[in-house]
């Protein structure tokens, strides 16, 4: 099966973004996003880490939204256009990197 140009692209980003943070299914098996998907509003929730900061990236990787220390873990997402996204998420032990369906 081909890759698209987008799937290459996420891929090499993804990539780079974990040379520079620890990244880890561990760490994303953490961090529950619910729902998922979402219209309005997003909860990040993790009984083990602590969330510092998220990055909402868009399918052009343009960072579209960008908080620190989310309060609640809740984020606002009503703003957004209809489509995936990856969330990166900055924690006390590293950087997780998860998709989120905008509806």
């Amino acid at each position: 099966m081909k890759k698209s140009t987008l799937s290459i692209y996420f891929t090499i980003i993804l990539s780079l973004s974990c040379l520079n943070s620890f990244c880890s299914d561990d760490l994303g098996d953490s961090i529950i996003i619910k729902p998922n998907p979402a219209t309005t509003y997003i909860v990040l929730k993790s009984d083990k880490l602590s969330i510092r900061s998220i990055n909402i990236i868009n399918s052009l990787g343009s960072t579209v939204l960008k908080k620190y220390d989310p309060p609640g873990g809740i984020i606002e997402i009503n703003h957004l256009n209809q489509g995936l996204y990856f969330i990166s998420i900055e924690t006390d032990k590293g950087t997780v990197i998860k998709k989120i369906q905008k509806e």
